[in-house]
């Protein structure tokens, strides 16, 4: 523990994760977390060390600690007194990307997050819900549409929010294509559950937008599209993620 206690040395630090590895198999960084989560330009999140289903070995390739964009819940320390002023995490999501949104909520207050990959957990995944179970695409997809509403600057709404959706349909297709119905029925049911609940998640927003201290988002954003590099350019890892 002591690796994440001396990253809080810096006043300005929020919260941090160690590096996350297989319980099945420990020469592999787990699913969630790895060493250390970000969000691309439209709000899908992914980690070093693990894009979507390609997850790396660990070879010390991720020892260095750059700030993230989200520590992962498996496993992460944060700061009790900004935990409790910004009221935790949010009940309303119940499973999944609540860390993320936490995470958000500090670096909209100018905190940072950050790895301490000296301290090592090795994560048994899938105790809440299995990997293939239709009902976390659905928290996945309604929990993120909540979290970009809630945190995102105004300027990321009005040009990238409507796209995000699109893109959410063409995963709905991409699944039905794939042979998987319930996947495209979950992401359904997950935008009309969001709708349903927006004018309860924008009276967050007004709150939370108040409360900001950056008109943008934070720099830890990705600047492009983990979709497009992933399932078009190919790119598989990390460090093939931000080659020009």
């Amino acid at each position: 523990l002591q690796p994440l206690e001396r990253v809080f040395d810096d006043p300005k630090t929020a919260a941090v994760q160690p590096k996350i590895r297989s319980h099945r198999d420990p020469h592999l960084f787990e699913y969630a977390g790895a060493a250390g989560g970000y969000l691309d330009v439209f709000g899908y999140p992914f980690c070093r060390g693990r894009v979507f289903d390609t997850v790396e070995e660990d070879n010390g390739q991720y020892d260095d600690s750059p700030p993230l964009f989200w520590a992962s819940g498996a496993a992460f320390a944060v700061r009790k007194d900004l935990f409790l002023e910004l009221g935790g995490f949010d009940e309303a999501f119940e499973f999944h990307m609540e860390e993320i949104d936490l995470c958000w909520r500090c670096l909209n207050r100018g905190y940072k997050v950050r790895i301490a990959p000296e301290s090592r957990v090795f994560h048994l995944g899938g105790g809440s819900l299995p990997m293939n179970s239709s009902r976390k695409t659905f928290f996945n997809f309604r929990n993120s549409l909540q979290m970009l509403w809630k945190n995102a600057s105004p300027d990321w709404l009005r040009r990238r929010f409507f796209l995000r959706l699109l893109l959410d349909g063409l995963a709905g297709l991409y699944a039905l294509l794939k042979g998987h119905p319930t996947d495209t029925f979950a992401i359904l049911r997950a935008h009309l559950h969001f709708y349903i609940l927006w004018p309860r998640v924008h009276r967050k927003r007004k709150e939370l937008q108040a409360a900001r201290t950056n008109d943008s988002e934070p720099g830890e954003m990705a600047p492009f599209s983990i979709l497009y590099r992933y399932f078009v350019r190919r790119s598989r890892y990390w460090n093939e993620l931000y080659e020009d």
